[in-house]
């Protein structure tokens, strides 16, 4: 009987504490805000209305396809540098002149592409860690070749994924007040604006859709076939 009452005990101990770890959990991607908001019901309809690519409540491939295919290679033990990688940093970021084009690498996907007097960022990171908390994930492995402070006024900023490693809470709400306009896919205007990115900034593009903003077009209306 003693060993059973030690048992019952044990199990209710281990209940509540999985019971507590998820609702831990569900707060957390509830309420911090660098997880973002999820579409409603009527950004749900929408997305619904342009494609029959979104059910269930998220956007599905049109094929199914492998990542990798074949063996795969031999890992190797030598994937994080010992310390961190040198970055060259601009001294300073004038716009182009006309008929000028510039590419300032940024690290990873992050880019500032300027062209004529625009100036239009891809992308960008700067947080230590690509992660919605600031002290576990992948951390950063090269300096900074431009922190949020030196950024400039930014007339277009790119967004191309919700990954972590390209959408960060942090750089966002540090330079949002530099940036006009945002063009970003389908359901990443709904994490911008739970940010408190004002909603008139935002320009959500689903495939094959273009927009001209600022006197850039970022897709021109090319058919699969022509991709291909």
């Amino acid at each position: 009987m003693k060993i059973l009452k030690i048992c019952g005990k044990v199990l209710l101990i281990i209940v509540i504490i999985i019971a507590a770890i998820l609702v831990i959990g569900l707060l957390f991607l509830e309420f911090y805000p660098s997880v973002g908001d999820t579409p409603d019901k009527e950004k749900q309809k929408e997305y619904g209305a342009k494609t029959d690519l979104y059910y269930e409540k998220q956007f599905h491939n049109e094929l199914d396809f492998e990542v990798m295919t074949g063996e795969a290679s031999p890992k190797s033990d030598r994937n994080v540098p010992e310390n961190k990688l040198p970055a060259e940093t601009p001294e300073s970021i004038e716009r182009a002149k006309s008929g000028e084009m510039k590419i300032t690498w940024l690290g990873h996907s992050s880019s500032l592409l300027q062209m004529n007097d625009k100036n239009i960022l891809i992308d960008p990171i700067m947080s230590d860690r690509a992660s919605p908390v600031s002290f576990a994930g992948p951390a950063r492995f090269a300096e900074y070749a431009l922190d949020t402070d030196s950024v400039p006024e930014t007339d277009v900023l790119f967004i191309s994924h919700d990954h972590y490693d390209h959408l960060d809470y942090n750089t966002i709400k540090a330079i949002d007040s530099k940036v006009s306009n945002y063009i970003v896919p389908l359901g990443i205007d709904v994490i911008l604006k739970g940010w408190g990115v004002d909603e008139s900034k935002l320009h959500p593009l689903y495939w094959w859709e273009e927009l001209e903003l600022e006197g850039i077009t970022p897709l021109r209306n090319t058919t699969r076939e022509e991709i291909r």
